[in-house]
């Protein structure tokens, strides 16, 4: 049996990890195709991937596993109709609830306008958010979010360096006595771009001159440093989509940025990690690192699986970010309350399972 993978963003990259070698022992096999930001990410983490201009459907495949992305022309859709056409089997990956209504949307207005035959979702609350949109409920399986048996894998690795080791390495030029602080950045745009920039719910208005999502939330997370943790550093972690230029502004507070590489080694040398909804908020939890999900609206804190797991705190008011930071460096260490429960290993197989009991391996 020969399943390919189409993917396009960082999350569905990750969302492909182990999966090859689950296949390989049901008998399967599997060829990922990346293009846009998942290519170089894919090489970062150790997924072996081929380019997707060069796949072309029909092809003599068994079934076909597409990522999403934010871009709503992205290439993946029309693979996927493709696919259909050829009555191959299609598959739909998604690691979360958040911007379920534009997942498969595209240029329409129909929400499921692409959706594939079946979908593989990390958790409940993303398989609930599907069905609302009409989504049959047996064509979904909760898979779990493969990429954290990487995280898993990678923080015992990173444990026989030392945590203090891994900093030296990554960030020499500042001193070792001042906590890190890490913020993970994200682009003030995505599926519905209305949803990234300022509007009359936000319960944060950073310095009051930006109205991007990211933006309004580095600027409070700066201030309340400058308030409350003047000694600590901070590191900006861009996203693979970031234009560093953006960032210019705020250098006179950052003591460094980083991109490329495996942002999991930065995640574990941080004495707390501070984001919005980024996924890397989950791996930070995973890791056994301190982190603050920081969103300009409530309702947000429904974009992270980990908030709704109790394994990332989340604020969204500038007394409370403050609060916050201070009880999170005191402490040192994320709550690790039944991790395994609440994010069970495995996830890879459960997604070979899924797509080979679909397609009869």
């Amino acid at each position: 049996m020969r399943v390919i993978c189409a993917i396009e963003d960082p999350g569905a990259a990750n969302g492909m990890v182990g999966l090859a070698d689950a296949l390989t022992a049901k008998g399967a096999s599997l060829e990922i195709y990346a293009t846009g930001a998942a290519t170089a990410y894919a090489a970062s983490i150790g997924l072996a991937v081929r380019e997707l201009d060069k796949l072309n459907l029909p092809v003599t495949a068994d079934a076909l596993l597409a990522g999403t992305s934010e871009n709503p022309d992205s290439p993946v859709f029309s693979l996927t109709r493709a696919a259909k056409e050829a009555y191959i089997p299609t598959f739909g990956y998604v690691d979360g609830p958040a911007n379920a209504a534009y997942r498969f949307r595209g240029l329409s207005t129909d929400p499921l306008a692409h959706a594939p035959d079946f979908l593989l979702v990390s958790d409940a609350a993303a398989r609930d958010a599907f069905i609302s949109l009409g989504i049959t409920p047996g064509t979904i399986d909760v898979v779990g979010h493969a990429g954290m048996d990487r995280v898993r894998t990678r923080t015992a690795e990173l444990d026989g360096e030392g945590r203090m080791a891994v900093r030296a390495r990554l960030f020499a030029e500042i001193d070792a006595a001042r906590p890190l602080v890490v913020f993970l950045a994200e682009t003030s745009d995505g599926l519905d771009p209305a949803e990234f920039r300022r509007n009359y719910a936000y319960t944060l208005s950073g310095r009051g001159d930006s109205d991007g999502r990211t933006e309004i939330c580095l600027e409070e997370t700066l201030d309340a440093l400058t308030s409350v943790a003047p000694e600590a550093a901070m590191v900006l972690r861009l996203h693979p989509k970031n234009d560093s230029a953006m960032f210019t502004p705020y250098t006179g507070g950052i003591a460094a940025i980083s991109s490329g590489g495996d942002p999991l080694e930065v995640i574990y040398a941080a004495d707390l990690v501070i984001g919005m909804t980024s996924v890397l908020l989950f791996e930070a939890a995973v890791m056994g690192r301190p982190g603050i999900a920081v969103t300009p609206r409530q309702s947000e804190a429904a974009w992270l699986s980990s908030i709704a797991l109790g394994l990332t705190s989340h604020v969204c008011t500038t007394e409370a970010l403050r609060d916050s930071i201070k009880e999170k460096l005191q402490s040192g260490q994320a709550a690790m309350k039944n991790l395994d429960d609440l994010v069970p290993p495995g996830a890879a197989m459960r997604m070979a399972d899924a797509i080979c009991r679909r397609i009869e391996c």
